[in-house]
């Protein structure tokens, strides 16, 4: 269709995830994980307008910052927001849980960007 045009999204949201407490404790995985996406968001030029942190395995599909993040995406489904992930397995442990979640993803209006890795 001539004159229309898809805009790239411009907005991005933040996915971090270690495997326990422990590892919030005695690590800096998820900050780490946060300055990688931080770094890509500013090549990829976009604005990070949220970062969500999980810490437990990645074998439980529910997690409390995956809920958030959804919740978040279904309240901006116009907006069009990428969400940035360090390395997949930090989405999803196994691939039956990856796809279920990248399909929830794409519902609440969000677009799972390819990992900095």
């Amino acid at each position: 269709m001539a004159g229309l045009s898809k805009t790239r999204p411009s907005k991005a949201v933040i996915y971090c995830r270690v495997s326990g407490a422990k590892q919030v404790r005695e690590g800096d995985g998820l900050a780490s994980q946060e300055n990688r996406c931080r770094e890509y968001a500013t090549y990829k030029d976009y604005d990070v307008v949220e970062v969500f942190q999980d810490d437990m395995s990645g074998k439980f599909e529910r997690r409390p910052a995956m809920d958030r993040m959804l919740a978040f995406l279904r309240l901006h489904p116009k907006d069009s927001v990428v969400v940035i992930i360090d390395d997949i397995s930090r989405f999803a442990r196994n691939v039956q849980a990856h796809i279920k979640l990248r399909e929830t993803l794409s519902d609440a209006g969000g677009i799972l960007g390819k990992p900095v890795d």
